[in-house]
């Protein structure tokens, strides 16, 4: 039966709004509910499973189909309130009476494309509607303008209609931030760590959610209202964990948020409530550490609404695998100090409120949450200097970007930054995440399940090869249909209606095209050959073009997504490249008239330093500068006249002027004498090469490291020392070339001749040449042993590589038991989580050990190069009393023109 109604217009007030620019008013009514008994036994009680509502504004229409989550009916029951005198109650069976009922369901007309989350409260929706790629919030009209009248109304907005240049706030929302904090307490207590590697069942953390009496407040005292606002958070956070690949397998690792606990402070009375009084975000999450919890929870969350002023809106504790006792994060248990007062380090709080404004919209509390929780579990913000993390693109900032604004510039999913930390915690410290009991009907598979659509009315609009969970006997729920069926379109990405994968028509199976990029976004069967796009088999779509994955979809072992034209990649976004070409262009023109620009500086400079300012210098300044070229040539000419080997006849008068200027020659150009060029390239080539070689040598260790302290559990924290020893050979190397530098500037023509005059001063300039040739001579085969090594390990490296890029299912190293130490389990060697090796180590550690390899080959090279000037000047340094009788000479000799006045050599 379908309800008509009329819409209501209605003016919108002037500054509605402090977050939202623009939003749409719409009707919320119930159009048809259904009265099932629940799937979920819960003592026999009937519930109104299925409800059909319809959002109607003047330019949108929703007509929504949901369903019921009996889980919150169990938390709501569970519900803990806090009031005077630290008495506390539970909720029990409160539901039965409860006007507040939280659902799950799908937009009617696009069932495949579309997903509804929310809470019906006196029949008006709240929650959030994903349709066509688009999420829309949708809030009652009170909380975006509490003054309303229209009590029964709703308010649609997408994220784009948030304000972001509210020039009235005090403080920028741009500037809004997410914090996180890493306690400075340490505990001597033993962590348990879980597997995903062969995991079978979903793991849940169990959080407690806390709401304090300034939001009771807020949602006026209603705890049902306030518990589904809370709750609201918990299933966007669910929806993200389940959906996120940490093993970087492919496929989700099934990691749920479930609410295990909503405790509510009715009142400021409470004992157990120390941080009834902070002051900022910060002070909050301090006193929350000091509340006592009821139960081990995974994590205990903290909303407020109270008039925060700063940026951030949000903090939480961190953890830190390479510290393992720091307190912080998931799982921690209780720990107590030394008066005997509990403390709790799995906490996050959230402030839903700024300064004197009303409460933050939906995508941005919504967006908070799910952050903290991140950074519960371990992950660090993403930096915005790494790409893959943070890429450039308009849709590019993953969920653990320290700022919450903009949001349209946010995917809802974790970076591959963050799904790698995310794992090592869990891999060490996510022993309290429980196993989730598969339950058919929930519309998410989990399990053993070949697939879950809901029950029979839904299952007929999304996927008509899974079975429903309400189907008669003996058919089973949560099944293929059939024997004929082999896959679902809600779990594949490439399902037909026959419900049979795009390979079945060759009678193959389908499978993943790993060895080349450009395939991976393809879909591609299993042949004899191995496995080949479904276009080189001649199945194609119905348009005649090649079956794709569907867009968004993983790939680069997670890093980057597949597009709609079936390309693995970053998304870059298209106008942003002209803007680099511009920025390059631009900047091959600046220095190229800054080149131009010091040369003319310099040349003007050398022709007044040589020629004086004076007004009889005129004539001869004229003559020089048109009968010598210019810069670097003209400099050039003047050596030669100096050495009398220029040609006097071309240039007569200009050689016998620079003969007279060549006492006016400027202290900073003899210097340039007495810079060792050789020597001085030498340094160069050292200094970047050793840099080089350590930051490159240092990242790839750390790498290989972690993969066996995580794959082959071997313990070599000892090996943490390396660190040092780069600090000691960085240090040693620099001091090293800043000697032989100081060494080759004592030993140029222009210095020698001052600092060796003397016997003693000449046979200790031998002996200390002579040390540093020893010194360097032995360092360059020390680094040519350092090469040869990494030859081994880049080789290595390589092999490991390929069997990673050549196998598809376990990786055997049990051929390779030889390299591993004594007493190594060979189970250990049979990965069967290929992306676990390949990815943390191998493919990211490769090109380190390749750049510290070449980084050693500059070394060497320039350590020959020290050797050969330190030769050079051991000589010079020896032959330097043979040359006292060539101590002044003419400087120039012109037949013709007469001669040059007597001058002291300084060459």
């Amino acid at each position: 039966m379908l309800i008509q109604f009329h819409l209501c217009s209605a003016k919108i007030p002037n500054g509605f709004s402090d977050y939202l620019k623009s939003f749409e008013i719409a009707e919320c009514e119930i159009v048809r509910s259904e009265n099932k008994r629940s799937l979920i036994k819960n003592n026999g009680t009937p519930h109104n499973d299925e409800v059909e509502v319809l959002l109607k504004s003047s330019n949108k229409t929703f007509r929504l189909l949901l369903f019921e989550d009996e889980l919150f009916n169990e938390v709501l029951s569970q519900t803990r309130l806090y009031s005077k005198n630290s008495s506390s109650d539970f909720r029990n069976n409160a539901n039965k009476y409860s006007n507040t009922k939280f659902y799950e369901g799908i937009v009617k007309d696009k069932p495949r494309q579309t997903s509804v989350i929310g809470y019906l409260h006196h029949g008006i929706f709240s929650g959030t509607i994903l349709y066509e790629n688009t999420e829309y919030f949708v809030e009652p009209l009170k909380f975006l303008i509490p003054s309303s009248p229209f009590s029964l109304k709703v308010a649609i907005y997408k994220i784009e209609d948030i304000n972001l240049t509210n020039t009235n706030a005090t403080e920028p929302f741009l500037d809004w931030s997410l914090a996180f904090r890493i306690s400075n307490i340490t505990v001597n207590v033993s962590r348990e760590g879980i597997s995903l590697d062969n995991i079978t069942d979903d793991l849940s953390c169990d959080i407690e959610i806390v709401a304090d009496h300034t939001l009771y407040q807020y949602f006026r005292k209603n705890t049902d209202k306030l518990s589904a606002y809370l709750y609201t958070h918990a299933k966007h956070a669910d929806k993200i964990f389940r959906k996120s690949d940490f093993t970087m397998s492919g496929k989700p690792d099934g990691i749920r948020i479930k609410v295990a606990k909503i405790s509510i402070y009715k009142t400021a009375n409470d004992l157990n409530y120390p941080m009834v009084s902070a002051n900022s975000v910060s002070e909050y999450l301090t006193e929350f550490i000091k509340r006592k919890q009821e139960s081990q929870y995974c994590l205990s969350i903290s909303l407020s609404y109270r008039p925060f002023v700063g940026s951030a809106i949000g903090e939480s504790f961190i953890p830190d695998v390479s510290y393992r006792n720091l307190a912080g994060g998931i799982c921690e248990p209780t720990i107590f100090d030394a008066d005997q007062n509990s403390m709790n380090f799995n906490i996050a709080t959230i402030n839903v409120r700024h300064g004197q404004r009303p409460l933050l919209p939906l995508p941005i509390s919504l967006l908070a949450f799910v952050h903290e929780i991140g950074h519960g579990f371990g992950s660090d913000h993403d930096n915005p200097n790494n790409k893959p993390c943070s890429p450039d693109s308009s849709k590019g900032k993953y969920l653990m970007h320290p700022k919450t604004l903009p949001l349209l510039e946010q995917r809802a999913e974790f970076s591959p930054c963050s799904r790698i930390a995310i794992r090592e915690v869990l891999r060490k410290r996510g022993g309290c995440l429980k196993p989730v009991v598969a339950t058919c009907g929930n519309a998410i598979r989990e399990g053993a399940e070949e697939c879950d659509c809901g029950w029979a009315s839904i299952c007929n609009l999304v996927d008509s090869c899974c079975n429903p969970s309400d189907i008669e006997f003996p058919a089973v729920g949560c099944t293929l249909k059939g024997s004929g069926s082999k896959c679902s379109p809600k779990e594949s990405d490439c399902c037909t209606d026959d419900c049979a994968t795009v390979c079945a028509i060759k009678d193959l199976e389908e499978c993943e095209c790993r060895d080349n990029l450009l395939e991976e976004c393809l879909i591609c069967c299993k042949t004899s050959t191995g496995c080949v796009p479904a276009s080189e088999l001649g199945i194609l779509n119905p348009a005649g073009g090649k079956y794709m994955r569907k867009m968004g979809s993983r790939c680069n072992y997670g890093i980057y997504h597949c597009d709609a034209t079936g390309i693995c990649g970053e998304h870059r976004s298209v106008l942003s490249e002209p803007q680099h070409s511009k920025r390059n262009t631009s900047l091959i023109i600046f220095l190229s008239v800054l080149f131009y620009y010091c040369d003319y500086i310099f040349s003007r400079w050398l022709t007044l330093e040589l020629l004086g300012t004076t007004k009889d210098d005129t004539t001869a300044r004229l003559t020089f500068s048109t009968q010598i070229p210019s810069g670097v040539n003209r400099f050039h000419r003047l050596q030669q006249c100096a050495q009398g080997t220029m040609q006097t006849l071309q240039y007569p008068n200009s050689c016998l002027m620079m003969c007279h200027m060549l006492p006016k020659l400027s202290k900073c150009a003899r210097c340039m004498t007495r810079v060792p060029y050789g020597t001085l390239i030498a340094t160069i080539f050292c200094c970047a090469g050793v840099l080089t070689f350590l930051i490159c040598l240092y990242r790839a260790v750390r790498l290989t490291l972690r993969m066996f302290d995580d794959v082959f559990k071997y313990n070599l924290e000892w090996l943490s020392s390396v660190q040092l020893a780069f600090i000691i050979v960085g240090s040693f190397m620099g001091l090293l070339a800043v000697t032989l530098l100081i060494v080759g500037i004592c030993s140029t023509g222009a210095t020698r001749s001052k600092v060796y005059r003397g016997w003693k001063s000449r046979v200790g300039g031998r002996i200390s040449t002579a040390l540093c040739m020893v010194i360097v001579y032995i360092l360059n085969l020390a680094w040519l042993g350092i090469a040869c090594c990494l030859v081994v390990v880049v080789f290595t490296f390589h092999v490991a590589r390929q069997l990673c890029d050549n196998s598809t299912g376990c990786i055997d190293l049990q051929q390779f038991h030889f390299l591993f130490p004594n007493g190594t389990d060979l189970k250990l060697l049979n990965i069967c989580s290929r992306k676990a090796f390949c990815t943390d180590a191998v493919v990211y550690a490769e090109p380190y050990y390749i750049l510290s390899f070449v980084a050693s080959i500059v070394v060497i090279i320039s350590l020959l190069h020290y050797i050969m000037c330190l030769a050079a000047n051991y000589t010079r340094i020896k032959d330097q009393e043979n040359s006292k009788t060539c101590k002044s000479f003419n400087i120039c000799k012109i037949p013709k023109w007469g001669h040059c006045q007597k001058t002291d050599s300084r060459t």
